[in-house]
This record gives C-alpha cells, structure tokens and sequence, in this order.
C-alpha cells in the first residue's frame, strides 16, 4: 500500500490536459504506485479530443478544477507529500497554500517555459527567482541547455538551490504500431513518395519558419523534395504569403495542427526532421523524429546536443548563421540514403533505450525520493 502522497498538476493554463501529461501520468503511475498514491489535477479543456477517456482508464485520483485559483478550495493538499506543478503560476498557488495552511510538502517544479528565446527573458528570470523559485525545494530542468539559459545573467537565483535535469519521453507503444492516416486531407500528397522533410513547430517568430523558407526556396525545387510545416500560430499567414510569393506551393504544406496520436504515422512517411528553433527548452521535434527512425538536422538547443551526434542520429548546426552547414547535412542525407536510413536506425534505438516515458517516470521517482534524503 502506498504511504506517500503525490498531487501532480497536469495541465497547461490556455492549452488544458495534453497528451504528454496523459503519457507522464500513466507511466508515473507505474513506477511510483507502491509508493506514492497519486492525485492528478487538470482543468476541464483538452488539448485533443478523447484525452479525458483515456485519463479515466488510468487507476488515480482525478480532480478538474477551472482556474488556477480553484487550487485553494482543494482539500488534497493537506494532507500532501509532494506537489509536482508544471508553470509559474500553478507553483505560486502551491507556494501560498504551503504558506497559508503552515503545511510542510515539497514542491517540485519542471520548467517547461521561461521566456526562453524572448529578448526580456533575463528580466523574467531575474524576476520570477526571488518571488517563486528560491522558495522551491525542486527545480527540473529538461535539458542542460535549458538551465543553462536560465541561469545566464541571472544575479537573483540561488545557486543552492536543489536542481535536477532529465528530459521528458515519448510513448514507445505509439511508435511501435501505425494508426491510419488515410482520412486525412493531406495524405494522398504525403503519399506521393517525394522526399519529405518535417518541421513540428508552432508558427511563431521563435521557431524561425520564415528562415527556413527564405533558406530552402531552391532547395525544394533543385532536389524535387517536399517541405511540410505541421503547427499553427500567428506567423502561419505570413509563411503561407512568402511561399506565395516564391511560387513554391507544390514544395512546402502547412497542414495546420493535427491530433498528436497521428504524428508516428505522419513520420513513417518522412525522411528529415529540422528544428531551427530560437530557443527550446527541451525540443519534442527533436525526439519525435527519433522515435520514428529519422535523422534530425538542428540548431543547438534544448537536447540537440545530448541526443544529436554528427553521421550518427543527425547533425547539429549552432544557429541561423550556418546556412551553408544547414543545406550541407540536408544535402548529405539527400545525396547519401543508405547512411540516412541507418542514421535513423540508429536514431531509433538510441530513443527507445534513453527517451521512454518510463525512463522520465524512474527519474521522476529519484527526484521524489531524493526530497526526503
């Protein structure tokens, strides 16, 4: 029987429960039952239909709250060893029912986000340590580089502050199987056997898309290969003009945003991820790709550097001002497709043993533990 009690808010404010949070929960669950009796907590919006019914097949305590203010009218925390939150404003809450209820859990905070690639990011890093994070007992970090953008200039965070880093995971199970995607109005084009390249990125300014197009214009058209672009955001009608523009619409699809169960079948049919983002502070369109065998080309953020090795699973390039090298590594994995399927295998195998949900869930155990050491 479980003696410990965890309450875990799996919810982000303006997005609600998300399939990463459905993926972290059940294989949280496994690790920790005999140990730590879980509360999950979420808001009533998902992200994808059909989340909720599998949260219910999932054996733990679940609330749905409306706002993050609804956390203190719970009754959970009283009686709570830990608190795992996953934003800003949920750790703040926690914080002041801590400190209003004179009640001694731990409270642990993965950092998802922090204005990471923001030119105020230093001022809210500067801001938010002394108000929230120097009262934390817990800071995850999803990736080294992460922490170490957080931390740069920033004079307010304690360096004694208790700190772990360990990435997030991928559900083994959804790329070990194919869900059909021929229903989808985009499958007949992303059936045609092109060579396919994928990035899997909201379009906002910090992902770079209007880079990626203005680098790639006659790329697209030298090597007959198909850019698809999968993500919604502000930026969608500014990229959709440019390819206008350059009249490259038979090389580059923006699908739009599309259910997340569907993306390892989507990934079957490419043949390159790119990430070319500003900032990650972890970097899924890094480790999706890896899981369905495929080699990344990425600027040096978020994991890149801890799971993108050169000729192995990809190759890492620092930033917008390698052009060149960017269309170099394309180009080699175009030009070389036996290395590229290999480098995918490798890819592949490097996922599945490092980047399970399972393996979060047992750092996730260790970081618990850790709290009472």
């Amino acid at each position: 029987m479980a003696s410990k009690k965890l309450v875990f808010l799996g919810y982000v404010m303006n997005t609600g429960l998300t399939l990463h949070f459905v993926d972290w929960l059940e294989a949280l669950h496994a690790e920790v039952k005999d140990i730590f009796d879980i509360t999950f907590i979420t808001v009533q919006n998902e992200q994808s239909k059909g989340l909720y019914e599998d949260l219910t097949k999932i054996p733990v305590t679940t609330i749905i709250i409306n706002k993050n203010d609804d956390l203190n009218t719970l009754s959970v925390f009283n009686e709570a060893n830990i608190v795992h939150c996953h934003g800003m404003r949920q750790a703040i809450e926690v914080l002041r029912i801590r400190k209003k209820r004179s009640l001694s859990f731990k409270i642990i905070i993965t950092l998802h986000a922090f204005r990471h690639g923001q030119w105020y990011r230093f001022l809210y890093t500067n801001l938010i340590s002394p108000l929230l994070l120097n009262e934390i007992d817990l800071i995850h970090f999803v990736s080294q580089t992460a922490k170490n953008e957080f931390l740069q200039l920033n004079i307010t965070y304690k360096k004694t502050n208790a700190s772990v880093v360990f990435p997030l995971g991928c559900n083994q199970q959804r790329y070990s199987s194919e869900i059909s995607i021929e229903h989808l109005e985009f499958y007949k084009e992303l059936s045609r056997g092109s060579f396919n390249i994928i990035y899997l990125a909201d379009l906002v300014p910090r992902k770079n898309h209007v880079w990626l197009i203005k680098v790639l214009r006659h790329f697209l058209i030298n090597h007959d290969a198909r850019l698809w672009l999968f993500g919604q955001g502000k930026q969608k009608q500014i990229v959709e003009k440019l390819v206008s523009d350059y009249k490259i619409e038979q090389y580059v699809y923006l699908p739009g945003r599309v259910d997340g169960k569907y993306i390892p079948s989507i990934l079957q049919h490419m043949n390159i991820a790119v990430c070319i983002s500003k900032s990650e502070t972890m970097g899924h369109a890094i480790i999706e790709p890896l899981f369905a065998g495929i080699p990344v080309v990425t600027f040096d953020v978020g994991i890149a550097s801890a799971v993108i090795r050169d000729f192995v699973t990809g190759f890492i390039v620092q930033n917008k001002s390698e052009i060149k090298n960017f269309q170099r590594a394309l180009l080699f994995l175009i030009n070389n497709k036996a290395k590229a399927e290999e480098m995918g295998k490798e890819a592949r195998s490097f996922a599945f043993q490092r980047l399970s949900w399972k393996i979060t869930a047992q750092n996730c155990f260790d970081a618990y533990q850790s709290l009472f050491s």
